[in-house]
């Protein structure tokens, strides 16, 4: 098991808490990012990765570009029907 560290009083490492606590509770990790880390080992982005995708989705749902789930839902029907 690898363990990695993390500074929870830094924006990046509050969001990674908050991503690890909203986890399914099957998945039973602990995550240890330390600042100065920047590839987090195990993950597929970097904490500078993370944390401009974090912010493009703060700014898509200030200025409204967001899709409620029921819309995605009836999408993805019509496109299966349209396979049909």
């Amino acid at each position: 098991m690898k363990t990695i560290t993390f500074d929870e009083n830094t924006e990046a490492g509050r969001t990674l808490m908050s991503m690890i606590r909203n986890m399914k509770a099957s998945v039973r990790k602990t995550i240890h990012v330390a600042d100065e880390v920047v590839k987090i080992s195990g993950l597929p982005y970097t904490k500078e990765e993370r944390i401009e995708s974090l912010q493009r989705a703060e700014e898509d749902i200030a200025t409204g570009r967001v899709s409620s789930n029921e819309d995605v839902m009836m999408r993805i029907k019509e496109k299966i029907q349209g396979w049909k």
